[in-house]
């Protein structure tokens, strides 16, 4: 069993260093899942050489060992499936998208409440039933992988249980990144952009491209979120004002040659 634990306590130690939980990038989403996957297929090298001493340690294995990592596997694939297709110009489509997805991933617990009831309880009654092998793995949708169906390394009820892990903590992630959020800045931001939204969308740039927030590890999308949180204010299709600044004939930085003169002329009204 030394080996199997061995596996998971590497993984959440590269988890804890790559990602940046509570707010995830694109990049660490794309890491975080090589992760898991490389580390899915050697509990799997490790199942298929060493097995299991007895049946308590198998169902011990797969009731609690395997969900860690194959949920975690699970978590991040569903994370970069929402990040791709959530709406990105609209606060209060973000929001409705948001919601639908909660609503969605809450459906598992009650499609499946008696498992569900049996593994919050820590009942063992019918561990051998659930996380033995031989048996028919669980299979439905897109289960069909290999690490869902391979008879080797799967058991009727483990890759449910992998699931409950991964719903309650992408639950737990998209409630506090956007809606809690969202809800704690509408209350501390008193600010308001009385500017053009195009000056924002310029401003947004080129906080970007300096590379001077996470070390440059930061999306546009990302950051013209921030700001519209913290300014109040709904810019819009961002990537369509971008391309009108493109394509000024002239003055392109128009929003930082402003705000380079403007500090400019505060210097000089202090300094008398």
């Amino acid at each position: 069993m030394k080996y199997y634990l061995h596996i998971v306590e590497i993984m959440e130690k590269e988890l804890t260093v790559r990602g940046n939980a509570p707010l995830y990038s694109f990049l660490d989403i794309q890491d975080c899942l090589q992760i898991c996957y490389r580390r899915l297929q050697e509990l799997r090298v490790l199942v298929v050489k060493h097995g299991f001493e007895n049946t308590a340690e198998e169902c011990r294995f797969f009731k609690e060992i395997k969900p860690k990592v194959f949920g975690k596997l699970i978590f991040f694939s569903k994370l970069l499936e929402f990040e791709m297709q959530k709406p990105e110009h609209s606060q209060k489509a973000l929001r409705k998208y948001v919601v639908k997805n909660i609503g969605s991933l809450r459906h598992i617990f009650i499609e499946y409440k008696e498992f569900h009831q049996y593994l919050l309880c820590r009942r063992k009654d019918r561990d051998r039933e659930y996380f033995c092998r031989p048996g028919r793995p669980y299979v439905t949708g897109s289960l069909s992988l290999p690490y869902c169906s391979d008879p080797v390394f799967s058991t009727t009820q483990d890759y449910l249980s992998a699931k409950f892990t991964a719903h309650t903590s992408l639950i737990e992630y998209l409630s506090q990144r956007y809606i809690q959020s969202n809800c704690a800045a509408a209350q501390k931001s008193l600010l308001r952009w009385t500017g053009q939204k195009v000056d924002l969308v310029e401003l947004v740039y080129a906080l970007q491209a300096s590379g001077l927030i996470n070390n440059g590890n930061v999306g546009i999308k990302d950051l013209a979120t921030a700001l519209e949180q913290l300014f109040n204010v709904e810019v819009g299709d961002y990537y369509r004002i971008f391309l009108e600044i493109r394509m000024r004939k002239s003055n392109q930085s128009k929003l930082l040659d402003f705000l380079k003169t403007s500090l400019h002329n505060r210097i000089i009204e202090v300094d008398g």
